[in-house]
């Protein structure tokens, strides 16, 4: 992992080859400085679950959820009607649909 530790004003940067330190220092300057780490999507999302900062949030408390919980029940619960008349209904993909009814999205659902 690449990272950059700061201690007052000293900074020590680890196999930073793609930043020159003018970079580095850009970034220090600009943010105040805590600890910032350099590196790549994977490092980031690695270091974000060891903070315990990532939140899953299943279902309507997702804020680009289109229906409701009860609306994915209703899905889930409709036997026998077509997957494009709910979807029409619903205002979302027939696929999406299909996944709801077949469990692989909307899984916190009983």
């Amino acid at each position: 992992m690449q990272r950059i530790a700061c201690l007052g004003s000293f900074i020590m940067a680890k196999s930073l080859k793609a930043y020159s330190f003018a970079t580095i220092a850009t970034i220090v300057s600009a943010f105040g400085l805590a600890t910032y780490f350099l590196g790549a999507n994977l490092d980031n999302m690695i270091d974000r679950d060891m903070k315990g900062r990532h939140v899953n949030c299943p279902g309507e408390r997702n804020g680009r959820a289109k229906i409701t919980d009860d609306q994915a029940r209703e899905i889930k619960s409709a036997k026998g009607v077509m997957v494009k008349s709910l979807a029409k209904k619903y205002g979302i993909s027939p696929t999406r649909i299909s996944r709801i009814r077949n469990g692989k999205e909307w899984k916190h659902l009983k």
